[in-house]
This record gives structure tokens, sequence and C-alpha cells, in this order.
């Protein structure tokens, strides 16, 4: 079912750890006037950007924020727990300026890009089109998100996407607007893990509790209908995914096919980091958690991944916010290390104590 062109860009994707580089980075760590690791996780993040770019001397100068807006037909078992259309005003919110990512995006010279997978309401101007339909994904309790064709030409739009980007960039977030996409989500993280739908559900705040107890009815019946042709990641993706999750999916693929590192925003964007392992398992080492939510659910997919995530700040499992926030963290660590002084020995520090 996978296309050539998308199974082709999948073989592409190698393991991106060099034995060399990663020395380099760590003599360079070690070289520093300061104590041993007493940059903490700072350190780390330096590391796995050179490690991603390849490079002894990595760069976070030029930073972008990919935010993928698509409405699921989920939306349609009463799953939301806001009014209807509240994606395409937040979309909208973000275009003028007032949202709390685009003040973050101002503030850490980060340029949002925003892309339309299928926002509810037609287009907007100012959002890149990837998507000719009219919604994200199908009612997913009813009929698979979408079909064959749809699948594999929102995995390559994604691929593509990320190519492209990789010119402009050196590294880039990757976060969700929309309504109904954290129960697809949820769906797809139950079909690639086996986990039960209860615990793949995320709770926020903010969410009656007759919404979500429809939610992980949502998902329950959704994985149920489309279990036989969930076998497998493509088929699980296609059934359950969507345009936008797809396009994400793929979007990772592709940056870690350039070497281009990649900040996981929240629950949507993690479970499309799911996805693309699934399908590319080297993919993976591309992506860099941003936060990690008060959601069981959210803890959940981390768990499956066996990542940590940088940020434990209670804020929502897709707020937006986190990958801006872990993009400029990317920079002001490669700023630390261009920045402190280097001792002749990595013991300096001992001997003077």
């Amino acid at each position: 079912m996978i296309s050539n062109e998308v199974k082709a860009a999948l073989d592409a994707v190698h393991p991106l750890l060099d034995p060399h580089v990663a020395g380099a980075l760590t003599r360079r760590l070690d070289s520093l006037d300061k104590a041993p690791a007493a940059l903490g996780r700072i350190e780390d993040l330096y590391l796995h950007c050179g490690i991603v770019q390849g490079a002894e001397s990595p760069s976070a100068q030029r930073k972008g924020l990919f935010v993928f807006c698509g409405d699921h037909g989920v939306i349609e078992e009463g799953i939301a727990h806001t009014t209807a259309h509240s994606g395409r005003r937040r979309v909208r919110l973000v275009l003028r300026g007032g949202d709390p990512v685009s003040s973050l995006c101002r503030r850490y010279q980060i340029e949002p890009v925003m892309i339309d997978c299928g926002l509810a309401g037609g287009p907007l101007s100012g959002l890149e089109r990837l998507n000719a339909g009219a919604a994200a994904a199908a009612n997913i309790t009813r009929l698979p998100a979408l079909m064959v064709e749809d699948t594999n030409a929102a995995l390559l739009a994604g691929l593509n996407l990320a190519r492209h980007a990789s010119s402009r960039f050196d590294c880039v977030g990757l976060a969700h607007i929309g309504d109904g996409a954290m129960t697809a989500a949820a769906a797809l993280l139950c079909a690639l893990t086996g986990s039960e739908a209860a615990a793949a559900c995320p709770k926020t705040e903010d969410q009656p509790e007759a919404a979500h107890h429809r939610m992980v009815a949502a998902v329950r019946t959704a994985v149920g209908r489309h279990s036989a042709e969930c076998v497998n990641p493509f088929g699980a993706l296609r059934c359950l995914g969507g345009w936008d999750i797809s396009a994400m999916t793929g979007f990772l693929i592709g940056a870690a096919s350039k070497r281009m590192p990649v900040a996981i925003d929240g629950f949507v964007s993690g479970v499309a980091a799911l996805a693309a392992r699934a399908l590319a398992p080297d993919s993976l080492d591309a992506a860099i958690f941003a936060h990690e939510s008060s959601s069981p659910a959210h803890e959940l997919l981390h768990d499956v991944l066996q990542v940590e995530a940088c940020y434990h700040l209670h804020m929502h499992p897709d707020s937006g916010c986190a990958a801006p926030m872990l993009l400029h963290l990317m920079e002001t660590a490669i700023h630390l290390v261009n920045e402190t002084a280097q001792t002749g020995s990595p013991d300096t520090w001992s001997a003077q104590q």
C-alpha cells in the first residue's frame, strides 16, 4: 500500500549517530572550564543537536516552527470539550500575532509556518495548504480516516516540506492545532502499542468528564472497527491518523533524512513521532521532546518511546508553546558551550577543588 516514492524515502533514513562527531562534541564539553556535567541536560541538548546535524559545531540560529492545522470528523461523537471550530479561531489568533505561540516566536526570533491540512471552514490567508479536501480526516468511528492514495500523498507532502525546510532552518519545531486530533492520536497510540483506550486518551483540566468518557468510547470503537487494517503502521496511520498526523509523520522522516533537529511540541506531534518510528525506526534520532503534560496518557507515550521530555510545566498536552521554548533552549545551549572558557584539560576543575 505504501507508494514506491514514499518507500524510497523511508529506506533513505539511517542512524544519525556518527561516533567521530559524537566524540568531538563530548571532548568539547569536557574541555570547558566548569565542573563536570555542571550544565546538566543543557549539555545533553548540545550533544543531541550536534549528533543530529552531524556537525562538530552545531547551530540553532535559523529556527522555524511548523504548525500543522486540521480538524477531524470524530468530533461528531461529542468528544470536543470546547465550542465548535475552536481550532480555526486559534489559528486566526496565531496569524494575528495574539496567541502565546506568536509571542514566543517573536521573542525568540522563530519563523512560524502555518500548514493547512484540512481546517474546517475553508482556506485562511496566511496558511500553506497541503490538503485539498474539506477535513483532515473522516470520522474514524465509522470510516477510515483516509484512502490509501491520500495517506501516501500526506506522507509525501510532509517529506517534501521537511526537505525544503532543511535549506532554510538549522532546527525546527513541530506542533498542531485543530479539533479532534488528540482523539485520533490516542487511537493511533492504541493501535501501534496495544494500549487500552482509557490509558491513551489525554485528560485536560478544561475537559468535562462526560466529554472525556465519549472520547475514550470513540477511541475504543475506532480501534476495534479498523483492527484488521491496523496490523501494520501504514494501515494504522491510514485508518486513524488523518492528513495532518500523516503529514507530520512524513515531516519528521524527511527531517531525519536531512539531519535537521525537530522539537516535538506535545501529544499529537509525539504520536506522529511514534508513527514515524514505526515506519522508519531511525527517524526518531532527529526528535527532541519538548514537554510532558500532567496527563498520564502523555507520560505513557514517552514511556513507549523511551524518551524524556525537557520541560514538565503542566501545560496543555498540545499548547504549542513548548516547541518554541525548546528551540530557544537549543540555541542557548550552543551559545553557552561556545562562550564558556576552555581549559587545557577536563581535569582542571577537579584539580582546583
